[in-house]
């Protein structure tokens, strides 16, 4: 692994005023991976992992902070922001693999399902869907979830006329905080001394996850907002699967 960071202090105004700033550039080789390879049927397990990928990251650093004293009383006030973004160098990947599902370039993790349009609001909506459009293996309803049908069989580009597992696309590739930042301050009188800390992180996206599995889904009686003639605001729970047809909960 190597690490290269450069980086600045100063000070104004007799060290009133202080900070740093540093940027920096990490490679790690030689990473632990799983490689992609045909073995025959006979091998009977996997091949063992290498020591063959790598991963760079690239950020910077800095924060200021200011002291002063009015009377008796001293006071600090500092400020802190950072930021950081990886990317894969050298990921062991299949020959033929699509080059939007490839992690070459692109951060470590990241948010995949489905590209979602919107609510099927009105009837006119669901008329002007194909006419044996499905979802799933399922005809669209009022109140559902409209999804994007982006690819057909094998994954290939372009709609087929269902939504299917071929249509999972990369949500997000910013699923880890790319920036944090904080704010501190202190004040000391006498020996008595009060500090407060507050720090965040922004520049990534989220999935709320629910003890249902990931996503959020909320619930909706259609047939009790058609019959007061209220419009769908969220979107219709249902269940599939073990042969079972839609219900509304």
């Amino acid at each position: 692994m190597k690490l290269y960071d450069i980086g600045v202090d100063f000070g104004f105004f007799d060290n009133s005023l202080v900070g740093e700033f540093s940027y920096f550039h990490k490679d790690k080789t030689d990473i632990l991976q799983q490689r992609v390879a045909s073995v025959p049927d006979t091998y009977g397990r996997s091949m063992a992992a290498e020591n063959y990928a790598e991963q760079i990251w690239n950020g910077f650093e800095g924060s200021l902070r200011y002291n002063n004293r009015i009377g008796n009383v001293n006071y600090t006030v500092g400020v802190n922001l950072g930021y950081v973004k990886d990317e894969w160098v050298k990921y062991d990947e299949a020959a033929n693999l699509p080059e939007w599902k490839s992690r070459i370039g692109h951060p470590d993790k990241y948010l995949k399902g489905y590209i979602c349009e919107g609510i099927i609001r009105t009837q006119e909506q669901l008329d002007a869907l194909p006419e044996r459009f499905t979802q799933f293996g399922k005809k669209p309803r009022l109140g559902q979830l409209l999804y994007k049908d982006i690819r057909g069989a094998n994954e290939e580009l372009g709609a087929d006329g269902k939504v299917d597992a071929n249509d999972w696309d990369y949500l997000s590739r910013r699923a880890t905080p790319r920036i944090n930042y904080g704010f501190n301050l202190g004040i000391e009188w006498k020996g008595l001394s009060i500090e407060a800390l507050f720090q965040g992180v922004g520049g990534y996206d989220r999935m709320i996850s629910t003890n249902n599995g990931d996503g959020v889904f909320q619930m909706l009686n259609i047939r009790q907002q058609q019959m007061n003639g209220r419009k769908i605001m969220v979107p219709l729970a249902l269940r599939f699967g073990f042969g079972m047809e839609p219900i509304c909960v």
